[in-house]
């Protein structure tokens, strides 16, 4: 599976909804959980500056 370079995102604080480069969650060094098939990492909310939480396919960090 290749990764998209921009993926679509809903705050589940505010309900701001928003396209986050997906370049820029790989160049984040903390990682929330890693399992065999999802990675969780943070993203703020560029509305209301909050932590949203982001489960992604951990094939595209496989490189990690």
């Amino acid at each position: 599976m290749n990764r998209p370079e921009k993926i679509n995102l809903t705050c589940t604080h505010c309900g701001h909804n928003w396209d986050q480069p997906t370049a820029a969650l790989d160049a984040q060094k903390a990682v929330i959980y890693r399992g065999d098939k999802t990675v969780k990492r943070r993203v703020t909310c560029p509305n209301c500056h909050k932590w949203v939480t982001v489960q992604l396919p951990a094939e595209w960090f496989d490189h990690e």
